[in-house]
This record gives structure tokens, sequence and C-alpha cells, in this order.
């Protein structure tokens, strides 16, 4: 059959073309009066109905004979709804610089491939469309209301790049259970206004929102909670997000790339990527800045790298990584995080800092790591690392330290850790007993350094040897007729060790100084025999 009657100048055209595939260009080739914006001042014979663009992808032979070979057309006012609902498009559809005055209906379609490029839509309802090809909103793309892509399948790429999305609030795209079997682009300035949504979403390749910038200040700027990859996830160069970025319990092939980003949610979740796994790593870089909570807290991740940027929740925890697993993390950022960095229960292989980047409170209860790749972070700084753990003494945290000391091969600084875990431990549950800790830390350092009661001995030794060397004979009186050679030396060994008998104590009496001399000696050897015997007997190595 013929073309029918009633069809206006544009849509005979576009029906002769479809044969061809050839594009149809209603544009002036001004650009003022072309732009999409003022469509609806535009002459009737830029005008197009849907009901003829839908026939023609139908492949109504009432149109011509013949399967058309593409619909494409340019610069277009498209009237009435276009439903192609549960179809099979019989051919590609272009739609470049077009205005459609109605929403979209593609639920249940079937196409070969549909690019909508710089048009003006006030929605598209695509729920279980199936493509083979690409799905294309994109160059300056502009949908006034929500794009439902659930349950769509794209055999190609979904191209968002350069498109706005939500522009009259609400959500700006729903993708839920969406499989794509090539890349998801949002890039070259993409911006969403609401919940950009792909929840349980799975993509083959890789997901771009490099440049982007997605906001919502109602809920999620964007929800990929369970979402799978096949590839990476890049978050960069300049992608902003006002709102959370939840990406929690998705999984991730390859790495997920924040560099140059920011996210901004200050009453909350900057990002929120609890249960998170991500075969290769995460990459931080400077650049990039948090306004509000970053979370990894239980997530799987290869590599956390934390080169650079900004993390910022004053009042809250602003780098959770809570019983998160990791074979490495580091943490150096380019400035103290501004609030707290929680690493409780969190398990990693090899974990970086640096002192100069430490927060002020940190969680540090359970956290396991095997190396401490840091060789400007002496021992004691790492102490004080320990005291800013901020739930108080823990003594697992030390012992933690301890631990990784030792496998390293840095006995001492083992030593130095468990010495630091009974003093802080003794201070924080015997307060009132300051002087015996300190005697015990300065006699035998806490069990730790028993030897140190030796050198204390042999002082003590001298000391005594010499003040009764000069005591004697005026100040030394025997206690009997027949008495042992005096020997100052023997004598200051009988005096200070309680254990012994050497035979001088008893048959030499002290008098004036020598006396005051002697009962300091004896206090002090019954000090340090009890410090010595609580260390062998490891009494002071209770937690």
């Amino acid at each position: 059959m013929g073309m029918g009657s009633g069809m206006s100048a544009p849509e005979k055209r576009l029906v002769d073309a479809a044969r061809t595939g050839a594009l149809v260009d209603l544009c002036t080739g001004v650009s003022d009066v072309d732009a999409v914006a003022n469509a609806p001042s535009w002459s009737a014979n830029r005008v197009v109905r849907a009901e003829v663009l839908a026939r023609l992808l139908k492949g109504d032979t009432r149109l011509h004979n013949g399967r058309p070979r593409a619909v494409k057309l340019r610069g277009a006012l498209v009237t009435g709804e276009l439903d192609l609902e549960a179809v099979s498009l019989v051919c590609p559809l272009l739609l470049q610089d077009c205005h459609v005055d109605e929403v979209i209906n593609l639920r249940d379609a079937q196409a070969p491939t549909l690019r909508l490029h710089g048009c003006c839509v006030p929605g598209i309802d695509a729920d279980q469309l199936e493509t083979r090809g690409n799905l294309e909103f994109c160059d300056r793309f502009i949908a006034h209301g929500c794009i439902n892509l659930s349950g769509a399948h794209v055999g190609g790429s979904l191209v968002l790049n350069g498109a706005e999305l939500g522009r009259s609030g609400g959500r700006a795209l729903k993708a839920d259970r969406i499989t794509i079997d090539g890349t998801l682009f949002c890039m070259n300035g993409f911006v969403a206004h609401g919940e950009f949504r792909l929840v349980s979403a799975h993509i083959k390749s890789a997901l771009d929102f490099s440049t982007a910038t997605l906001m919502n200040l109602d809920g999620p700027a964007l929800n990929t909670a369970r979402m799978r990859v096949d590839d990476a996830v890049f978050f960069r160069d300049g992608f902003s997000a006002h709102g959370e970025v939840r990406i929690r319990n998705s999984r991730i092939a390859s790495f997920v790339d924040f560099a140059d980003a920011t996210l901004s949610n200050p009453s909350g979740l900057a990002l929120h990527a609890s249960g998170l796994t991500v075969e290769r790593g995460v990459h931080f870089q400077t650049g990039f800045t948090a306004s509000g909570g970053v979370t990894f807290a239980g997530a799987h991740i290869g590599r956390l790298h934390i080169a650079g940027g900004n993390f910022r929740n004053p009042t809250g925890t602003a780098v959770d990584l809570k019983g998160m697993r990791a074979s490495s993390v580091s943490l150096l950022p380019d400035k103290s995080p501004d609030g707290v960095v929680d690493l409780s229960g969190a398990q990693v292989t090899s974990f970086r800092d640096n002192p100069e980047t430490w927060p002020s409170k940190l969680f540090l209860q359970d956290f396991t790591y095997e190396v401490l790749h840091n060789d400007s972070a002496s021992v004691r700084s790492r102490l004080k690392w320990l005291s800013l753990h901020a739930a108080g003494y823990m003594p697992g945290i030390y012992d933690q330290l301890a631990a990784t000391y030792q496998r390293a091969g840095g006995v001492e600084a083992s030593r130095i850790v468990s010495i630091a875990k009974q003093k802080r431990r003794r201070q924080q549950l015997n307060p009132a007993g300051k002087v015996w800790n300190w005697l015990l830390y300065l006699t035998v350092g806490y069990g730790y350094r028993t030897w140190w009661a030796a050198l204390w001995l042999l002082g003590l030794l001298t000391v005594g040897s010499v003040v009764f060397a000069g005591a004697y004979p005026d100040n030394m009186t025997p206690t009997a007729a027949v008495v042992p050679t005096f020997q100052p030396v023997a004598y200051t060994m009988d005096v200070l060790v309680p254990l012994i008998d050497l035979g001088q104590k008893k048959t030499w009496l002290p008098r004036g100084a020598a006396m005051i001399w002697s009962w300091i000696l004896t206090g002090a050897g019954w000090l340090l025999t009890t410090a010595v015997v609580a260390g062998l007997t490891n009494a002071l190595k209770r937690d």
C-alpha cells in the first residue's frame, strides 16, 4: 500500500528515508532557533507525530512496502505518546536534537539499537527493555523525569555521556536488575538530579562516572547496592556527588578509582561501601575530598590505597574500616582526617601510614596486621599511635604491635611495647600505686627486663662497700671477742641480699650514719628481691 493520507510533509520524508536509513534533518541551521529549549515555537513543518514513528518501527506495511532499514530524525517536535510497549522494533531508531512532549513507552520492547542524542523528553519508561546493541541517551540529552530501565538488558553499552537526567527532581534513573553487556558511560559532564539507582545491576564491562555530577539532597545520589561490575569503576577527573554514594555489598572485579573526586554529604555518609568486594583495589589520591563519613565496614578489598585526599566528618567517623579484609592498606591522606578513624576488627596483611597524618582519635580494638611498612614511625611513635585509641587501655592492641615487631625480628622493639603495655595497664587499673608502679618499672621493667635488678644491685653494692669501708673501724663494732675479719664488700652483700648469709652482718654492728645506710640497703634489697621474684613468676605480665 502507499504512504496513506493525512500525513505531513516531514512525516512523508521520514517514511521515504526509512527505506535506506537516511537521516531526515528538519533543523533550520540557525542555532538559536534550533535549540531544543525553543521547540514550542517551532513551525508546523517540524512536527512529527509519535504515531508515525511507532508505525515505522513496527514495520507497518500500510506506510510502505518492504522493511525499513533505520529511522533517523533530527530537529523534530514529536507530538503524542510514542507507545512501543511489547513491540519488537524492526530497525534501529535515532532521534537527534528532537523534543518529545510525552513519556516514551518502551516497556517489554525489543530493539536492535536506540539512540536519543541531544533530545529533550519528559521521561522514558523502558522496564524490561531488550536491545541487541547500544542504548544511548547522550550529547546534551535532557530528561525532566525519570528514566526507568528496571530489568532491562542492553546488548551493547549504555551511553549517558553529556546527558542531564531528572531535571525536575525526584528519581533520575531507576535501573534495578539491569544487565549491560558492555560499559555504562556517564561522562563528559553527565548530570543527575535525584537518585541514580543501579540496585542489583550487572555490568559486564566497566562503569565510568568520570567528570559526572550527581545531586540528591533527599537521599542517595548514587545507589548501586548489590551491583556487580566485571571490570573497573571510575569516579575521577572532577566527579562530584552531593548526597550519599552508596555502593554497599557490590562486587567489582577490577578496581575503583576516586582520583580528583568530591563527595559531599555532611549530615551522613559521603561514601557507603560497607560489604563491598573489590578484587584488585580502591584508590584515593590527592584532589579527593569527602565531606561526611567514608565507610568500608566489612568490605573485602585487595588493596585500599589512600595516597592523598581530605576526609572530613568532625562530628563522627571520618574513615570507617571496621571489620574490613584487605591484603594491603595505606592510610596516607594529605592531612589528618577530621574525625575518627575506625580500624576495629579489620584484618590486613600489610599496613602503611604516616605519623604526620594520624587522626586525633582511633579505634584499634581487634585490628590485626602482619607487617608495618613505615620506617619513619619509631617504636616510641607507635606507642603514641596506640594511645590514640579512643576506648582507653586494651591489652590486645599492645599484644598485636609487639607480635608484629617480634615477627620482623625487632626483639627490643617488642619488649618496649610490652613494657609500655604494663605501664599503662597499671596506671589505669591501679592509679593509687604510682610509687610502686614506678619502682617496678625502674627495677625490672615490669618483668620484661629483670636484668635491670642486677645493675641496681651492682650500683648499691658499690655504694655500700664505699660507705662501710669508710665506717670501719670506728663505726663498726664486733658482736663477740672473736669475729671474722671485716670485709666491706661481703658486709654490704650480707645487708643487701636477704637470701644469703656471709657471716658479716651478725658479727659486726654499724653505728651512726653507717647504721642508717644499713637500713636503706636492707630495704632496697627487699624491694629488688620482691620485684625480681614477681618478674620471674610472670606476676607482672598478666593482662
